[in-house]
């Protein structure tokens, strides 16, 4: 069980904004905190009521790529609604700060981990976060991808063909969209596609297909 409080995580927050480079003291510091609250999060052994948004502000500097995967990958594995709301938050700020990030900075995780993460998010059962008007669990994902666009490359047509047979969540035709605005070879791809494979549209808004549409023949 963590024993440090919403209190001590302001405090460090406060400190980085004060503090204009992070010493190897601070750092190895935060770097066991951070391993720390990974393995409590996934494990369900947060103090209660802490907040998930504070973890990511107090680790940011330490939150790596790897570690989102890992929570996002602990997110499909879980049953436990409550502890998916946890990480989807975390995960919705973390993905935000990966992002903001240059995106001349040297790629961190290996070509095959985002079709995992993109199937991770498909996966999820808690589609909550992921409906309507938010969605900001796939939103934050499409973020970080903006940011870094190298990833986007890692996505091939076998990753897209689920996206384009979703039945439950809007969020996939904003994904498809997203992509084809901002890969030709990705609209090149969706275009041979959709040939074969009609996009499940029926029940989604009007302006969200004419926004896919668009793209598509752009």
């Amino acid at each position: 069980m963590l024993d440090y409080s919403s209190f001590l995580l302001d405090m460090i927050t406060l400190i980085l904004l004060e503090t204009p480079s992070i010493s190897s003291k601070l750092e190895v510091s935060l770097r066991y905190l951070k391993d720390r609250s990974v393995h409590a999060i996934i494990n369900q052994s947060l103090p209660k009521g802490l907040d998930c948004t504070k973890l990511v502000a107090a680790f940011a500097p330490v939150l790596s790529e790897v570690d989102i995967v890992t929570l996002l990958e602990a997110v499909v594995q879980s049953n436990s609604r409550q502890l998916r709301k946890s990480i989807e938050e975390l995960l919705c700020a973390s993905f935000a700060h990966s992002g903001s990030d240059s995106a001349e900075s040297a790629p961190l995780l290996p070509a095959a981990t985002i079709p995992r993460i993109l199937s991770c998010l498909l996966k999820c059962k808690n589609r909550e976060a992921m409906e309507h008007d938010g969605k900001p669990f796939l939103s934050s994902f499409m973020r970080f991808l903006e940011r870094r666009p190298v990833y986007m490359l890692a996505l091939k047509v076998d990753d897209l063909k689920p996206l384009l047979g979703d039945k439950e969540s809007p969020a996939h035709l904003d994904m498809l969209t997203f992509l084809m605005r901002h890969s030709v070879l990705h609209r090149q791809h969706l275009q041979q596609l959709v040939q074969s494979q009609r996009p499940m549209t029926s029940h989604l808004p009007a302006a969200g297909v004419a926004s896919f549409l668009r793209a598509l023949i752009t």
